[in-house]
């Protein structure tokens, strides 16, 4: 339809000036032979010449005027862009300078954790624009304050945006948003915005036609201005024993094309506070590094400042997370043996790869992978009583050595 609009709007302008050509022509004839219009010929002819140039200039398609389009030869994009600086990654591999990237977990996550966490690092260098549209201002507070009521301290290039329910229109909000950016922008001197989250911005996300308006006003303000863009997004419910795929990104599937990388957390059957990140869609600047085979373990943690983040403790495969879907196995006499099944499992799983391990980094392992709680010392008392059941049980046996092995 631009296109229409646009051929539309240039045989608008040939005609207007080919008319007034032949008007300027008619006025220098009637003029010639007036004394008193003759000193208005060579005005005329000045601006016939201008008029015909222009008129020239259009029918040979050359023209200076505004386009739709940019069009060079595939060297001469090249050479341009060998000129701009190399993109550098803002969070680890998973999202680069001037990419429009999505983050997407399921609800209770964490998910406006870990994009604090994101924001905070950045912020350390630069300008960060972080609008908040799920947690209010005591909700926040109290995420950062510690037992003692001390509030953590934020970088000062870290910048929380709210809406103002008094002054926003909520029947109008993408627009508003949208289009304050850019003059927040420039007021902050900020080019990284973190929008926690896409719902707020179209609730209609299951409606692929407003979707696909909103991710694209998202990438030309990207593209024009040279942000970078985090957008926070939900997953519907889904079956926890199956691998996030970029099909469990909730709303319209055609989200997913416009972004330029994604990433998602998944809840771990480790414990509770227990998550793992795993790189969905690789950005188009680096390798997949977080992927299915290394995903990144970790745990969410409130330091004694009152900084409460995603504590890295590892990587691992995705599928060591996942609900296992076990058939429960009786013996003969019909006792369920299913949680032995599961306790030998774990046992293979832990010394896979290893020789010996020693008693208190077992009792470690063992407390990650049915999420005990660990003591100050790295111990964890319940993993005592797996231990012995390992030992009793013949699936694991104790050293000359003080130390532990599998039963094979």
């Amino acid at each position: 339809m631009e296109q229409r609009k646009t051929a539309a709007a240039q045989t608008t302008t040939t005609e207007k000036d080919t008319a007034k050509i032949l008007n300027c022509r008619e006025s220098a004839k009637d003029s010639t032979g007036n004394r008193q219009g003759i000193s208005r010929i060579s005005l005329i002819d000045d601006e016939l010449k201008r008029c015909e140039k222009q008129l020239g200039e259009m029918s040979s398609g050359n023209t200076d005027t505004d386009d739709v389009f940019i069009v060079k030869t595939a060297n001469e994009w090249m050479e341009d862009a060998k000129k701009i600086p190399n993109p550098h990654p803002l969070w680890l591999n998973i999202w680069n300078e001037g990419e429009l990237c999505c983050l997407f977990a399921d609800s209770y996550v964490g998910k406006s954790i870990y994009a604090v966490q994101i924001a905070t690092a950045i912020a350390q260098k630069q300008n960060v624009l972080y609008f908040d549209f799920e947690l209010t201002e005591k909700q926040f507070q109290l995420r950062y304050t510690n037992e003692k009521e001390s509030l953590y301290m934020f970088p000062n290039k870290l910048y929380r945006v709210e809406a103002d329910p008094e002054k926003i229109n909520l029947d109008n909000f993408e627009d508003e948003v949208i289009g304050k950016i850019e003059g927040l922008a420039k007021k902050y001197n900020a080019k990284i915005f973190i929008i926690d989250n896409i719902t707020w911005l179209c609730a209609s996300a299951e409606d692929g036609e407003m979707a696909c308006k909103l991710m694209k006003r998202l990438m030309v303000l990207k593209k024009k201005n040279g942000f970078s863009i985090l957008v926070l997004a939900h997953t519907p419910k889904r079956d926890m024993s199956k691998p996030i795929t970029q099909n469990d990104l909730a709303g319209s599937k055609q989200i997913q094309n416009f972004f330029d990388a994604s990433f998602a957390i998944g809840f771990s059957i480790w414990g509770d506070n227990y998550r793992y990140i795993k790189e969905v869609k690789p950005s188009r600047f680096s390798k997949k590094t977080y992927g299915a085979n290394n995903v990144i373990n970790a745990v969410i943690n409130k330091s004694d400042d009152g900084f409460t983040h995603f504590n890295t403790i590892g990587y691992s495969t995705e599928k060591e997370h996942l609900q296992q879907q076990v058939g429960r196995r009786k013996d003969s006499q019909g006792a369920d043996n299913s949680k032995d099944d599961k306790l030998q499992t774990t046992f293979a799983k832990i010394f896979k790869g290893k020789e010996g391990i020693g008693y208190n980094e077992l009792q470690r392992l063992l407390a990650v992978e049915y999420g005990y709680r660990i003591d100050k010392d790295g111990r964890c008392k319940s993993g005592k009583s797996k231990i012995e059941e390992g030992i009793d049980k013949g699936f694991i046996h104790q050293g000359e050595d003080g130390k532990y092995y599998n039963k094979e």
